[in-house]
C-alpha cells in the first residue's frame, strides 16, 4: 500500500488497515492514475424506491451543481462508476461552447470532497501535491499566474469553510452527518448516540443536500469555481479535474475500499450487499491492467 495512504491511515487510530485482495503491492500508482483520468466516472448515489427519481435528481445533478437527496446510508448508499459523458472530458473535445459544462463537472468534484472527506487540511495539501506533480511535468500547458490564481481562489473557498464549520471531522461512517442551517454547518457524531461502532469510523462525511435546494456552501463554491475557471485557457478544467481525480483515488479509494471489505464480515450483512460489495471489487480489479499503462498528456498548443 502506498505510503501516503498508509500515513493517512495509521493517522487515525479507529481505521482498520486492510489490504484489499484487488489492489496488489506495487499497484498503487496505477489506481490513482486510472480509468477516472482517461473517462472521468461521476459517482451516482442509488435513490430508493424511483429509476425515474433517480434520473431527475442525476439531470439535477449537472444542471445545478449539487448531489442528490441521500438516504441511509447503511442500506441505500451504492457507490458505482458512472461513464456518464465521460469523452466530453478528454482535452481534445474540449472546446469554448463546452467548458462551462465541464466547469460544472469540476464543481462536482469539489463538492464530493467537500461531503466525502470533510474539510480537512490534510487533504487539501495532499490535493495540492497533486496539482504540483501535474504542474511539474507539463510545466508549459498552462499560464503559471492563472494556474496559481486560480488554485488560491478554490482554496481559500475550502479554508474559508473549514474556519465556519471548525474543521471538526466527525466520522461515523454508519451515520454522521451534515446539518446546515442557515450559514453555520453542524456536525452531528452518531457514536455518541450509536456506541460501539468505533471499527467503521474510516473517515466519511454524508452531507444533506436535497435535489432542489442548493446549501450556502455550494453556492459560494459555485460561485469561485466558476470565476476562477473563467479566465483560464479552455483546457483548464479537464487538466484541474484530471488532477482532482488522481488525488481522490489516492487518498479516498483506500478508505472506501477498507470500508466494503470491512463491511462483507458484519453479520448484518444482506446478500444483496455482498453481490454488489463483490461487483464493485470486479469492477475495480477490471481497471488495473489499463491504470497501469495510463498517463496523461493534454496539448495547449
Amino acid at each position: 500500500m502506498n505510503d501516503l495512504i498508509k500515513e493517512y491511515l495509521t493517522s487515525r487510530p479507529q481505521a482498520v488497515i486492510e489490504e484489499s485482495p484487488y489492489i496488489v503491492q506495487g499497484t498503487n500508482s496505477a489506481v490513482y492514475k486510472g480509468l477516472w483520468m482517461h473517462k472521468p466516472a461521476m459517482f451516482k448515489f442509488s435513490i430508493r424506491n424511483s429509476a425515474q427519481r433517480e434520473a431527475d435528481a442525476l439531470n439535477d445533478y449537472f444542471n445545478i451543481g449539487c448531489v442528490p437527496e441521500l438516504y441511509d446510508v447503511y442500506k441505500d448508499l451504492v457507490l458505482v462508476t458512472e461513464f456518464i459523458d465521460g469523452e466530453s472530458l478528454l482535452p481534445e473535445n474540449i472546446n469554448h461552447d463546452n467548458s462551462e459544462k465541464l466547469c460544472s463537472k469540476f464543481i462536482l468534484f469539489i463538492n464530493y470532497s467537500l461531503r466525502d472527506v470533510g474539510s480537512n487540511f490534510n487533504y487539501i495539501s495532499s490535493f495540492r501535491r497533486s496539482l504540483e506533480e501535474l504542474l511539474e511535468s507539463n510545466p508549459n500547458h498552462f499560464q503559471e499566474n492563472h494556474f496559481k490564481q486560480s488554485i488560491e481562489l478554490i482554496f481559500k473557498n475550502w479554508e474559508f469553510i473549514s474556519q465556519q464549520s471548525g474543521a471538526l471531522y466527525y466520522d461515523d461512517i454508519g451515520g454522521s452527518n451534515v446539518i446546515y442551517t442557515g450559514d453555520k454547518i453542524q456536525f452531528i457524531d452518531f457514536e455518541s448516540v450509536w456506541p460501539g461502532n468505533s471499527t467503521l469510523q474510516i473517515g466519511t462525511i454524508i452531507a444533506n443536500y436535497t435535489q432542489h435546494n442548493l446549501n450556502p456552501v455550494n453556492k459560494m463554491l459555485i460561485t469561485l469555481c466558476r470565476s476562477a475557471c473563467s479566465f483560464v485557457p479552455t483546457n483548464f478544467e479537464a487538466w484541474l479535474s484530471a488532477a482532482y481525480l488522481k488525488w481522490w483515488v489516492r487518498i479516498c479509494y483506500f478508505h472506501r475500499w477498507n470500508y466494503w471489505e470491512t463491511r462483507k464480515n458484519l453479520r448484518y450483512e444482506s446478500e444483496e450487499e455482498l453481490k454488489r460489495i463483490e461487483h464493485f471489487g470486479r469492477k475495480i480489479k477490471s481497471i488495473k491492467s489499463f491504470a497501469d499503462n495510463f498517463t496523461l498528456d493534454i496539448d495547449h498548443s
